[in-house]
């Protein structure tokens, strides 16, 4: 992970200002990751907000002061705290969606 130039995952969303009408609501939520050929990855949100998996996801822009390499696309996701992380390492990331289970 050393070089790249991103937001983590939790702050984006924070962000965005997710509506919900109760504070249970949003705990029932998911974040829906998908890349341009289709790829897609999923986060609850209480595993983004109440473990060490949401410290470490990250949508990266940059690696070493430059645009992430053709193969990453412009903008990608990653999971670093996943035991293996290459399940969720999204390239070529095109949306982010909250849904609500």
């Amino acid at each position: 992970m050393t070089g790249y130039r991103g937001i983590r995952l939790t702050d984006l969303l924070d962000r965005a200002q997710i509506e919900a009408n109760s504070h249970n609501e949003i705990k029932r939520s998911y974040v829906v990751a998908r890349a341009k050929d289709g790829y897609t990855v999923v986060f609850s949100w209480s595993e983004l907000y109440n473990t060490v998996v949401g410290a470490d996801a990250f949508v990266l822009v940059e690696k070493d002061r430059a645009a992430l390499a053709d193969s990453e696309g412009p903008l990608a996701l990653v999971s670093a705290k996943d035991l293996n992380t290459g399940p969720r390492h999204v390239r070529w990331l095109t949306s982010l969606e909250v849904l609500r289970a």
